[in-house]
């Protein structure tokens, strides 16, 4: 049977001395004592050492009681998923002043995906805690030095260190060279604030066995670090942490991007901050706190405040409070923001930026498609776009474009809203000029708008001294129209590209003003259509076309723009090949 060891710490770490500055090597002496079977060992016995850190993968959820209302919870908010959980773990409410409130959590794939409302309680005087179970640890250990170089993952080094050990205290130098199967210490190890030291020994009759519990290690070494450093260098590959008040405010690592070289991750604020593993070029500017931390998970990703802010696609950028910039080179603004479409934007309160260039503002604005604008006002309420490339506006007060002076009245270009007495386009002026002029030169102007005061016209089309003062709108009601056929936009812009443009005059125009078009005969040879002829062109035909050879250019620039979006992704997959092959050659 073996004996039974125990190691019983006095003083884990009395001194530290470094003996060589330009090396940054230290020798810190560790003093312990072991016990056999209860009785202080004596003799000579063989130990093992190791400086190890240890991390759990899993993390516990979290959750906040939302608000009260006459002493009755009203919600439960889930802010962090956590991860690692094999069954919907328990959840606890406790303080504000009352009792009752009740909770579930629902899980999927380990996270913490929901939180079931059972009840609200009573006679809640402030909000109370909500402690959600954390799950089974899964804790993997790194080995940062061991007396002889061997020990990797936290396991047993090959060589033991003798030590005398006198009615159970030894005293051992670590990182004393002039020891056999002692390898250097460097003091950079020092820079971290969670280094544990695990222990083995042997009493020369039974096997090694490793004493416990692992050993935190005191000030000491720590502190003589500090006093050492005379500059803002950190050796061996360690992060450079800032700490104020026994609190680490900044940490800067030095990480390597295997396709542009050397950078760092800057994590400022909360230490619950978190800049994922892998992670190269992360930055966290600040904010962050242990309930709502900032996260960085994708490379060159960055918040720059606010808390519970999230930046996970590559190049992406979040800054507010609670939003999420998930999408690649997406941007996330305000409060509850989210901006996951490639190159998307999310601004203001509860936006969405789903689609790929896709821009949302305002309050409730969702950019669902590719290429959207959608700006919405302070209504509460969800406003999407329909389709791609769409430009959507909510604005309750209407649109206003002022043009030269302040005011609703005197504005160039005014669309009202939606609302049931608004109209879609109000022209008006301020003087006696034309709101709106399309000037064609004859005898008189082709379109005058006026501001409708009483004996004006709201429309005078004067054209070879003719004039008309009435309304004026094109038909295009659905259920005015048949036959309808589908247009292929590509043919209309194959046609178009071969109809004759010129720039020409009017015989009737003495002022010699010069136009651009195509001609009536040119126009109907190539389209043929029933309400042109060859002297005329419709205005319906003519607008009718336009848009179908843009529909059909789109969709030409489109195809070209995801040809061109892929050969730049396959490219971008060849130069990190081409990289680490030249890499690997150097």
């Amino acid at each position: 049977m073996k004996t039974k060891l125990k190691l019983l710490i006095i003083s884990q770490l009395l001194a530290a001395i470094f003996f060589s500055a330009s090396a940054q090597n230290t020798v810190v002496t560790y003093q312990g004592r072991v016990t056999d079977n209860g009785t202080n060992f004596n003799g000579t016995g063989q130990f093992k050492f190791a400086l190890l850190t240890s991390t759990n993968h899993n993390h516990t959820a979290r959750g906040n009681a939302g608000f009260q209302l006459f002493g009755i919870i009203q919600t439960f908010i889930l802010v962090d998923g956590g991860n690692g959980y094999l069954v919907p773990p328990t959840v606890t409410i406790t303080g504000g002043g009352g009792s009752g409130a009740a909770v579930t959590a629902n899980i999927s794939g380990g996270v913490v995906t929901s939180l079931n409302f059972i009840s609200g309680g009573s006679n809640y005087t402030s909000l109370p805690t909500v402690t959600i179970s954390p799950p089974p640890d899964y804790i993997t250990v790194t080995t940062h030095w061991s007396n002889d170089g061997t020990s990797s993952g936290g396991s047993e080094p090959t060589g033991a260190v003798s030590a005398s050990v006198t009615n159970g205290l030894f005293t051992v130098g670590l990182g004393d060279t002039t020891l056999a199967n002692m390898t250097a210490l460097n003091a950079a190890l020092f820079q971290r604030t969670d280094l544990q030291l695990r222990l083995w020994f042997s009493d020369g009759v039974n096997g090694f066995a490793p004493l416990s519990p692992l050993q935190n290690l005191t000030a000491a070494p720590y502190a003589n670090y500090a006093y050492a450093a005379t500059t803002l260098t950190a050796a061996g590959n360690q992060p450079l942490n800032f700490t104020v008040n026994g609190t680490n405010v900044l940490r800067i690592t030095s990480v390597n991007d295997f396709v542009y070289g050397q950078t760092v991750n800057s994590m400022g604020g909360s230490s619950a901050n978190v800049i994922s593993n892998g992670v190269v070029g992360g930055f966290i500017g600040g904010g962050g706190n242990s309930f709502y931390p900032n996260r960085v998970g994708a490379n060159y990703a960055s918040v720059l405040g606010g808390f519970g802010n999230a930046a996970s696609g590559d190049y992406s950028t979040a800054m507010g409070v609670l939003t999420t910039a998930s999408g690649d080179y997406s941007t996330a603004m305000g409060a509850s923001t989210t901006a996951s479409g490639l190159d998307s934007t999310a601004m203001g309160s509860f936006t969405t930026a789903s689609g790929i260039d896709s821009t949302a503002m305002g309050n409730r604005a969702k950019a669902l498609h590719d290429g959207t604008f959608v700006w919405a006002d302070s209504q509460s309420a969800d406003f999407a776009s329909t389709r791609a490339n769409q430009f959507a506006i909510r604005a309750a007060g209407g649109v206003v474009m002022n043009v030269g002076s302040s005011g609703l009245n005197p504005a160039g270009v005014f669309i009202n809203s939606t609302s049931a007495n608004g109209v879609a386009l109000y022209a008006a002026q301020s003087s006696s000029d034309a709101a709106i002029v399309i000037a064609n030169g004859g005898t008189g102007d082709l379109i005058k708008a006026f501001n409708g005061v009483s004996g004006n016209p709201v429309f005078e089309v004067v054209n070879d001294g003719t004039v008309y003062s009435k309304g004026f709108a094109l038909t295009s009601d659905r259920n005015a129209k048949e036959k309808f056929v589908p247009v292929d936009g590509r043919d209309v812009l194959a046609k178009i590209a071969t109809l004759p443009l010129t720039e020409w005059t009017y015989k009737t125009d003495p002022s010699g003003t010069r136009h651009i078009g195509p001609m009536a005969q040119d126009f109907h040879a190539a389209f043929g259509l029933n309400g042109s002829d060859d002297k005329h062109i419709s205005v319906v035909d003519e607008s009718g076309v336009a848009l179908a050879a843009i529909q059909g250019l789109n969709e030409k620039v489109e195809q070209k723009n995801a040809e061109i979006t892929e050969l730049k992704r396959e490219l971008e997959k060849l130069k990190k090949v081409v990289d680490k092959l030249v890499n690997a050659k150097d």
